[in-house]
């Protein structure tokens, strides 16, 4: 007798818990499909976008979205013959705090390319930015010796990514900035002396850093004596 209750006690609670599962199972389905929303729109751009470097200049990178931002991805081209970076890129984002790639300055003028892959940290979801925010300060210097030239700072399209929250891609839109340059007139000082220290024997491109003087894409003896006799002076490059 003892058996056959148990036995029915089991039964009947199998019979609840069945009917449990299948009851709630059509309602959470739905919920699963929640999680790619249809995509929202961004923008990415330049302030100013059409400054004027004498010889040097600041530009800043920012994002328009129309929903919280959870990563990013942002590639520019730019001809390293006409300008340079002359600092670090500054981040100015806090939220953005995984920083998965960021272009060095060597990295920059050396291949006329500048990569930002930043993300989220999961621990911050609330603190996504999202609505027009700043991504970044790039800092250039001149280095062509013709008034008055005209050069893009662009960006890559291919090489192009943002995410929002719920792992859905943006739609994106960017427009490049239109620089013109004056003659790069450039004091040598105790930042140029560190810097060729740093980068002495690197080679890149002809002028790829301020302290190639030569521009023949050495740091070198040459561009060391250049400083010496210059040092505190202000010169054309």
């Amino acid at each position: 007798m003892k058996t056959y209750y148990r036995s029915s006690i089991f039964f009947l609670i199998l019979v609840i818990g069945i009917t449990i599962y299948f009851f709630n199972y059509p309602l959470q389905k739905p919920q699963i499909f929640e999680i790619n929303s249809s995509p929202g729109n961004a923008s990415l751009f330049f302030a100013p976008n059409s400054p004027t470097f004498n010889p040097a200049g600041t530009l800043e990178l920012w994002v328009t979205t129309d929903k919280p931002l959870a990563f990013s991805r942002v590639e520019l081209s730019f001809d390293p013959s006409h300008l340079q970076l002359d600092q670090e890129i500054t981040l100015t984002t806090p939220a953005l705090k995984r920083l998965i790639k960021v272009s060095t300055m060597a990295e920059a003028n050396n291949t006329g390319q500048l990569t930002l892959i930043l993300g989220l940290d999961p621990t911050t979801l609330s603190q996504a930015p999202t609505d027009s925010f700043q991504l970044a300060t790039l800092h250039f210097i001149s280095q062509v010796e013709t008034a008055n030239l005209s050069t893009p700072l662009s960006f890559i399209p291919n090489n192009l990514q943002l995410i929002d929250t719920g792992a859905t891609a943006f739609v994106l839109s960017s427009t490049p900035a239109n620089i013109t340059l004056k003659p790069a007139s450039h004091s040598i000082d105790l930042h140029d002396y560190a810097l060729l220290l740093e980068n002495y024997s690197q080679t890149g491109t002809p002028g790829w850093i301020v302290v190639d003087y030569d521009k023949n894409g050495q740091v070198n003896l040459y561009d060391y004596s250049y400083l010496i006799a210059h040092f505190g002076q202000s010169v054309t490059l």
